[in-house]
């Protein structure tokens, strides 16, 4: 008992390291720039901190100034770049995680996001009521996140913010700007989920300007919405990794989840058993092999031994970690604004029908009545994705967050210059930065040579803990806990 109580301690506090990396950054002030210093895997870098003023709206010659933070690490190669774009959106682009290895090639640009980074903020409190709101997805609730994206662009224009200043465009023209600031003629990229969205876009309208990058977890348009029958699939690519940890089930994996939750009781340890919540955590924890396994074990526990605990603490962590997860103004305005498309049947695409745990986030906000409400924005329309960089994408095989088969499709098959490895047995983007090692090797090797370096990954082993699970029999505190500390990191 003592040993498996200590594996539990470690297991909490190295998510709790994990995650005092993921959001540690500095913060210049407002006003000139700062010196300041940067250790990375014990090497210490010199790094300059400010604000970049741009233009809130470029095509309007009133337009008002705004400020982006801004770092640069000045790595042992000071006039050689490579631009970060974090994942989000709704989360800041300050909070890169590299190595000793890029920064002995490279120095690395951290430009702020507009409406998270900026002295303007897209805020917006009106989504987090949204989501503490029961029952939590039904037509009356896609009407308020109609009503809510509608109030918060009044808000953003009461602000005095300029709503078009706040679309990919703009931001790609601020990478732009601060490269020639930068005085750089070319510029290497290194972009991680929603980040890849930015680094694409950049690719097509600057290829004279981009060096070979890297994209891991490669988000093109359109795919802010996650299509159930994108979804299916890695439950499958699940299974064969479980070695007959479940059972036989005529549904498969989903198939026995989704039996677990339609026959759930309405509470197990006195918390109500929203299926709703759950399904939206469940999806969430599914981006990382590290958190997987957790979810696993909470349904096979449901499902063998009528054990319902593990399901408990997901449908109460949903309101600890969703509200605060994102700022979720930002990524209502980026997402819905860059990817909703009028003629797509979002509900019929997010809904699960039997034997499905469907697509719970779209079908909240995707599903939502949004087409009047977008169309008054007048946002420019992204250009077309065309890509003659040489560009390496780095796919996971479980990856819930942006399947590879995506990636392959919509970029690999179209575009010979564009590579695409899929690595086995790894999820979203964390899975690839928590092994630095053969990551920017990859990396560092793809941006100097464009070819590809001979790495191997560690593949996890995907393994349900039956007696190391989130259903045990242990302190209630320490289940919140643990899992309010992986969502936090894992869903990002």
């Amino acid at each position: 008992m003592k040993t498996t109580l200590n594996k539990r301690c470690n297991l909490l506090l190295s998510l709790l390291a994990v995650l005092m990396m993921t959001f540690s950054t500095s913060s210049p002030a407002q006003g000139d720039t700062q010196q300041n210093w940067t250790s990375i895997e014990g090497t210490t870098y010199r790094s300059t901190l400010g604000n970049f003023s741009v233009p809130e709206v470029r095509d309007n010659g009133s337009s008002k100034q705004i400020e982006l933070k801004y770092r640069v690490i000045h790595g042992k190669v000071p006039d050689r770049f490579v631009f970060f774009f974090n994942g989000g959106p709704g989360i800041s682009n300050l909070t890169g995680r590299y190595s000793d290895q890029l920064l002995h090639d490279f120095s690395v640009v951290e430009l702020g996001y507009r409406g998270i980074d900026s002295s303007t903020s897209l805020a917006c409190p009106h989504y987090d009521k949204i989501l503490k709101t029961s029952p939590l997805i039904n037509d009356t609730q896609r009407e308020r996140v109609a009503q809510a994206f509608a109030q918060c662009t009044e808000d953003y224009r009461q602000q005095g913010l300029d709503p078009r200043g706040y679309g990919l465009d703009e931001m790609v023209d601020d990478v732009d700007d601060f490269r020639k600031k930068l005085g750089a003629k070319q510029i290497h990229l290194f972009a991680l989920s929603y980040g890849t969205r930015i680094a694409l876009q950049y690719m097509t309208r600057y290829p004279a300007q981009t060096g070979p990058s890297v994209l891991i977890g490669a988000n093109p348009k359109g795919h802010f919405h996650w299509a159930k029958a994108e979804l299916s699939p890695l439950y499958v690519a699940y299974e064969k990794h479980l070695n007959g940890q479940i059972p036989a089930h005529a549904g498969g994996l989903e198939g026995l989840m989704a039996e677990v939750l339609e026959n759930a009781p309405a509470k197990s340890w006195g918390i109500k058993l929203d299926r709703d919540r759950i399904r939206v955590v469940t999806h969430a924890l599914l981006f990382h092999t590290k958190t997987a396994p957790l979810v696993l074990d909470a349904y096979l526990k449901a499902f063998e031994n009528n054990d319902y605990k593990g399901l408990a603490v997901l449908s109460f962590a949903h309101d600890l970690v969703l509200p605060r997860i994102f700022e979720w103004g930002d990524f209502a305005f980026k997402a819905l604004g860059e990817d909703y498309n009028r003629t797509t049947d979002y509900l019929a695409e997010s809904q699960p029908k039997q034997g499905e745990i469907g697509s719970p986030i779209s079908e909240l906000f995707f599903a939502a009545p949004l087409g009047e409400v977008l169309s008054a924005l007048n946002m420019p329309p992204m250009e077309p994705i065309h890509i003659t960089t040489e560009t390496l994408i780095l796919s996971g095989e479980l990856d819930f967050s942006t399947p590879p088969q995506i990636a392959t499709e919509e970029l690999d098959e179209r575009f010979d210059a564009v590579q695409q490895l899929i690595v086995p047995k790894l999820g979203h983007v964390e899975d690839f930065i928590s092994q630095p090692g053969p990551t920017f090797e990859l990396t560092t090797q793809w941006m100097k040579e464009a070819t590809q370096a001979d790495v191997r990954f560690q593949a996890p082993e995907i393994k349900v803990h039956k007696t190391f699970g989130i259903g045990s029999v242990i302190p209630l505190s320490w289940l919140f806990l643990t899992l309010v500390t992986g969502g936090i990191v894992w869903f990002i």
